[in-house]
């Protein structure tokens, strides 16, 4: 718990140590794991039977311990952890993380072996470890939801084996002895990608969807296995426990602080006057007053403006030019043909293709907004066509 403390502690004097971003976010997300060790051969290095570590390494429930008698409650996911995040907009974020890691490890012989009072080809093999780690993240804009890449370094911390990993397991001078050689503390890369929804129909609140996997620098644990028969030794296998996995997770970001802002020696901006009357196409338009944009098309299904739309974007170029002070929002709209997400995201990104030209012909971005709407505000019950449309308002 201390690690867990300190690391938020160390976030925390971070978050305020940045004050030149201009604008911030906060959040912490608890992530709850599970997946699978890759498979990894044991190291030969007497006899010819080849242990393997076998590709299962977490479960949920009771296991035995080697020797067949012990039971150890084994009731959690593989992973726990937590990270907390400071975005510095919308699409980069960077943070640090907490986890701890449960890994089962089951290895196999070809051979059956006397285990105890038992013969068995398989062994269990737990490890408990804690985990400290920085990491970045990208984030991309997909319809109504974000998909993401993290990628991040972690050191590993605080060893725990709830099964002895060592011990004689022969009887009469045959059978196995499992010993422990030594253990590292390794760094890893933790490459992840996922989505991050705001709800869905099995989860009804903001979470993320993550595949991920751990790639060590070294090894974990190493242990050798040394089979006996007459108190005479005839083989002995040498397992690198690593962390190298491949694992599933789910997180639910929280938001802490939305939005901060400071500014640091910003001369106040001058005081708009509102212009008394503004005409569009020399007609007298109010502020507020939706105005739609006639003869705008894009390419089928896509934000791309066909050629034949730049005269009506020209008029409303000549308007930001004339009148000064006005700012405006372009919005989107669309038919209620197609999933709804999908035709929102779409009409977002055709109102930016509007924005995009008009800055093109030198209107300052500030004094524009963009918006989606889909098909939630359709100006005809039946004519589809006339609902796709591109609209201006001017907001002051």
């Amino acid at each position: 718990m201390k690690n867990y403390r300190n690391a938020f502690l160390l976030l925390l004097v971070v978050f305020q140590t940045s004050a030149q971003f201009d604008y911030t976010k906060f959040s912490i997300k608890p992530i709850i794991g599970i997946g699978h060790n890759l498979r990894r051969p044991a190291e030969l290095t007497l006899g010819d039977d080849v242990m393997e570590v076998l590709n299962k390494s977490y479960s949920i429930g009771k296991l035995s311990s080697p020797n067949g008698n012990e039971n150890f409650d084994f009731r959690t996911t593989n992973k726990f952890g937590i990270s907390a995040d400071y975005a510095i907009n919308k699409e980069i974020s960077f943070g640090i993380n907490a986890s701890k890691y449960t890994q089962v490890f089951l290895e196999s012989s070809p051979q059956n072996w006397l285990i105890s009072q038992n013969k068995s080809t398989n062994w269990i093999d737990v490890i408990k470890y804690n985990s400290l780690g920085v990491h970045a993240k990208k984030n991309w804009d997909l319809y109504s939801n974000y998909r993401f890449i993290e990628l991040g370094i972690n050191y590993t911390s605080k060893q725990t084996y709830p099964f002895d990993i060592e011990g004689d397991y022969s009887r009469n001078g045959t059978g196995v002895y499992e010993k422990f050689i030594n253990s590292n503390n390794p760094l890893f890369l933790n490459i992840s990608a996922g989505i991050s929804r705001k709800n869905s129909r099995l989860i009804p609140i903001k979470h993320e969807l993550i595949l991920g996997i751990n790639l060590p620098f070294t090894y974990l644990t190493k242990v050798s296995f040394n089979y006996q028969e007459n108190n005479k030794l005839i083989g002995t296998n040498e397992i690198k426990f690593s962390q190298t996995a491949l694992w599933f997770g789910i997180g639910f970001p929280i938001e802490i602080i939305r939005h901060r802002t400071k500014i640091i020696n910003t001369p106040k901006e001058p005081k708009r006057i509102p212009e008394k009357e503004i005409k569009y196409e020399g007609k007298k338009i109010n502020i507020g007053e939706n105005i739609v944009l006639k003869n705008i098309n894009f390419e089928q299904g896509s934000d791309v403006l066909k050629n034949n739309s730049l005269n009506e974007l020209d008029k409303l170029v000549n308007l930001m030019k004339q009148y000064e002070s006005i700012n405006i929002i372009i919005s989107g709209h669309t038919s209620n043909e197609g999933d709804r997400d999908a035709n929102i995201s779409l009409s977002k990104k055709r109102a930016e293709s509007c924005k995009l030209y008009l800055r093109q012909q030198g209107i300052k971005s500030k004094r524009i907004e963009t918006k989606g709407f889909g098909p939630d505000f359709p100006i005809s019950k039946t004519n589809k066509e006339i609902n796709r449309r591109v609209e201006f308002k001017i907001i002051d």
